[in-house]
């Protein structure tokens, strides 16, 4: 499960860098998604956060990448992991075997517990609790061969 807490401090760590990349959007039912590093995204309840959000640069198109499409469909992780120079990557793949991707395997462990949605190799892992609720959002990694 994630540590709330714990990303809680990481934005409001990246909030007070001026290098940091700090993006958010409401995306509805009192959550606001924000990134520190372009690659994840958290979700967070809005009365719960610490963090002032309206000090957060708002990201345009950040919302729709939290609504699911009709062709996204369930992909679990597989044994099968690569090494990178930034650290493994774990393959996520459908029952049937069409469609697979490649997270960084630290987000993978930091969603552990939640299923993960796409519809292609390069688009976006939506992340979702057993209510079907969004709870992040992870960008996929180009892997040959």
């Amino acid at each position: 499960m994630i540590n709330r807490s714990k990303h809680q401090i990481k934005v409001c760590k990246a909030l007070l860098d001026k290098n940091a990349r700090v993006r958010g959007c409401e995306i509805g039912d009192g959550n606001y998604a924000v990134t520190c590093d372009g690659f994840t995204c958290m979700v967070f309840d809005v009365k719960s956060v610490v963090f002032d959000i309206s000090k957060i640069p708002v990201l345009d198109g950040l919302k729709g990448v939290f609504e699911p499409k009709k062709e996204d469909v369930q992909v679990t992780p597989t044994k099968e992991l690569r090494d990178a120079r930034s650290g493994y990557l774990a393959k996520l793949e459908s029952g049937d075997g069409k469609v697979s991707t490649w997270i960084k395997d630290a987000y993978l462990k930091e969603f552990s517990g939640y299923r993960f949605y796409t519809f292609g190799p390069l688009e976006r892992v939506l992340v979702m609790d057993g209510c079907s609720v969004p709870v992040g959002v992870v960008l996929p990694v180009k892997v040959k061969g």
